[in-house]
């Protein structure tokens, strides 16, 4: 059995909160959408032509993971 740091299970979830905010922002039918957007450079939420996927890897904060979550998450309330 394999022990993760509760760190690791909170990214993940964190992750997992990205990509169910991003599919939820797709036309229904269309939720491979998602993973582009994810892999592509956009002009949303604060990202100035970086693909979120960049964003969170060039700055692995905690923080920062969280408030990405945030800005997807507010575009679907």
């Amino acid at each position: 059995m394999v022990r993760l740091p509760s760190d690791t299970f909170e990214r993940i979830g964190l992750l997992l909160g990205v990509h169910q905010g991003l599919v939820n922002l797709t036309p229904s039918g269309h939720e491979s959408l998602a993973a582009e957007w994810f892999q592509k450079p956009i002009q949303l939420w604060g990202l100035a032509g970086h693909s979120i996927r960049s964003h969170l890897l060039n700055d692995s904060r905690r923080a920062v993971l969280i408030e990405m979550v945030r800005r997807i998450k507010s575009e679907t309330a």
